[in-house]
């Protein structure tokens, strides 16, 4: 019976701890969501948040360039509204005759990829009109950045998987 209390007790003590833990990343988590929320409250209206735009401070952007930015973004907004019709579902496609037709999937859904792509093909092609020669040359030299920190962050990820999976090994060899 004392050993059953110990047991309890403990187990009680860690869940407590582990909840504490839990709730305070999850308050962490909700005050990040509450401060990004102006900036998505923004976009939903069809907005561009100047203020705050980090590619606004690094790249320099005129109040030209912001205007135009935010047109830029209300008409690609208004383009996809546009668009949401001509989507299909590929799944209801693929289903009509009462059987699982593959390439009935995968035509639809291949066209549903392409129509997305196209979008964010006229929309970086518009971003980048928008820069001058230097803005252009730096969002560039960003993008590779980016890229590499990416790539590093995959291989530390990579790492921790190997040791992972040798510790799993390890344990089931025992």
């Amino acid at each position: 019976m004392k050993k059953f209390f110990t047991s309890t007790a403990l187990a009680l003590l860690l869940t407590g701890g582990m909840f504490s833990t839990l709730s305070a990343q999850a308050g962490q988590f909700g005050m990040q969501r509450q401060m990004g929320s102006s900036n998505s409250q923004m976009m939903n209206r069809g907005g561009f948040n100047a203020q705050n735009s980090m590619m606004v401070r690094i790249l320099n952007l005129s109040q030209d360039q912001i205007s135009m930015m935010r047109a830029l973004r209300q008409q690609q907004r208004m383009a996809s509204i546009k668009d949401l019709g001509s989507y299909e579902n590929p799944m209801f496609k693929a289903v009509k005759s009462g059987k699982f037709d593959k390439k009935a999937f995968e035509s639809a859904y291949m066209s549903n990829c392409r129509k997305t792509m196209q979008q964010k093909v006229r929309y970086m092609q518009g971003f980048l009109s928008i820069l001058t020669p230097a803005q252009k040359k730096k969002f560039y030299a960003l993008m590779k950045n980016r890229m590499r920190m990416r790539l590093e962050g995959m291989k530390m990820e990579e790492q921790s998987l190997k040791m992972r999976i040798n510790r799993f090994k390890t344990m089931l060899n025992q």
